[in-house]
């Protein structure tokens, strides 16, 4: 991984080439580690990874987080307008004082990166949106059952639910 800087600015740039070989163990390493810094940092004061995914609706945030494969980019690639999908799989949640509430910052999408996908998405990690809600996602049973919502609640929260299709 490269990283640039200037010393007269906060902003530190990364870029990570993609492994020759998806089975390669130190690949795996480099990619668990390569936001350790900025992880343990968050932690130590007060923030935290989330492996979720992130929707903007008028300057306000919820993070849909689950297990892989339940259904985050799903959630994040069909979100109706006037809602934004910032982030598909992780983020990054940090207090914002002295408001005493916290700001989620998107990720990038490592798994697209990790096996070789076509991803021309980009992440402006430095802009910070207000987090109002967290959801934890259930997949669907294949009989076409429904998961349930367990947190954050629309009502709670102010926050319009996307119209059906």
């Amino acid at each position: 991984m490269t990283f640039w800087y200037h010393p007269e600015t906060s902003d530190i740039y990364g870029e990570m080439e993609p492994p020759d070989d998806v089975e390669d163990v130190l690949a795996h390493i480099r990619m668990s580690q390569a936001l350790f810094f900025l992880f343990h940092a968050a932690l130590l004061h007060g923030g935290m990874p989330l492996h979720a995914a992130v929707l903007e609706y008028e300057g306000r945030a919820v993070a849909i987080a689950a297990p892989g494969g339940t259904g985050k980019t799903t959630c994040a690639e069909r979100v109706p307008a006037p809602w934004k999908a910032r982030a598909d799989d992780l983020c990054l949640v940090v207090p914002t004082p002295p408001s005493n509430g916290y700001a989620v910052h998107p990720l990038p999408t490592w798994s697209r990166f990790f096996w070789g996908e076509p991803c021309d998405d980009r992440w402006t990690v430095t802009q910070g949106v207000p987090l109002h809600a967290i959801f934890f996602l259930e997949q669907a049973d294949a009989t076409g059952g429904s998961g349930r919502w367990v947190s954050g609640g629309r009502q709670q929260r102010g926050l319009p639910v996307p119209p059906t299709r």
